[in-house]
């Protein structure tokens, strides 16, 4: 059976136990309690409140025992403090915050500009503000200039199929008989493609002759703005990258990536005077 009683001090535990191995960890000599996914504080809680809570609590008959139901909600709760206060999350958390905009993986060939920015919140990385809002700018002029670099190759395809038709009529006999079929197989292929695309296509292109003659101004204008968003991405790239680059190599003294209620092993010296 549930009950409150059992809920607040499972609730209770599970914090108290982070707390511990969180501040076990910093200090001067690190002892890493939660090191497996093992509760080893959870199981010491059970023993506790098997041989030793239960049976003072019989004993005084004041406040009732816990029940085997309380004990194993208690139990349960509080084992989730060994699985993420440090290996579940914390220590798998915290590289996180500064590998988005880490420079030497952030870069051309990764495209995570492109794949991974947009699409998540830039509040839970070291970055700079409005960062994924440009990521996001930037992806749709990218995609809009592909699209129509795309529309232009198949257009060209279809228009330089016909051209090798017309040249394999132009051959002269046997070589004619031979390279008209194979020309006008490959035009056949290019104009299905165009047919295909045009068919899907919201909204669809004009006529090839249309597209050879219009989409290459269209492109060269449509790179120009991508160049010119992708230059203010990389601006606050560069910018994040710095706070990144503070967080890697080390913080200052007078600044610690965890709240100051948990001590670090240089609060701890500042406090105790130890070297």
């Amino acid at each position: 059976m549930i009950t409150l009683r059992a809920m607040l001090t499972g609730a209770f535990f599970a914090a108290f136990f982070a707390y511990v191995a969180i501040l076990a960890m910093n200090t001067s000599s690190p002892v890493y309690i939660a090191s497996t996914q093992i509760a080893p504080l959870s199981y010491a809680l059970l023993l506790g409140l098997v041989l030793l809570l239960n049976p003072f609590l019989k004993l005084i008959r004041v406040i009732r025992p816990f029940t085997v139901s309380e004990i194993l909600i208690v139990f349960m709760m509080a084992a989730v403090s060994s699985g993420i206060s440090i290996y579940g999350l914390t220590m798998q958390l915290v590289p996180i915050v500064g590998s988005l905009f880490y420079k030497d993986w952030n870069t051309e060939q990764s495209e995570w500009n492109r794949y991974v920015e947009p699409y998540v919140n830039e509040h839970y990385f070291l970055s700079e503000p409005g960062i994924q809002d440009a990521a996001k700018e930037y992806r749709v002029v990218l995609v809009r200039y592909e699209e129509l670099s795309k529309v232009l190759k198949l257009a060209d395809d279809v228009k330089a199929r016909e051209a090798e038709v017309k040249t394999a009529e132009a051959l002269p006999e046997p070589a004619r008989a031979t390279a008209v079929p194979r020309a006008e197989r490959y035009a056949d292929d290019a104009v299905q493609l165009w047919k295909d695309y045009v068919a899907t296509a919201s909204p669809p292109p004009p006529a090839a002759d249309e597209v050879v003659k219009t989409y290459p101004a269209q492109i060269a204008e449509q790179k120009k703005i991508v160049d010119a968003h992708k230059e203010a991405l990389r601006q606050l790239t560069d910018k994040a990258a710095v706070k990144v680059e503070l967080f890697r190599r080390g913080l200052p003294k007078t600044m610690q990536a965890y709240p100051g209620i948990v001590p670090v092993p240089a609060t701890i010296r500042k406090v105790t005077g130890a070297v």
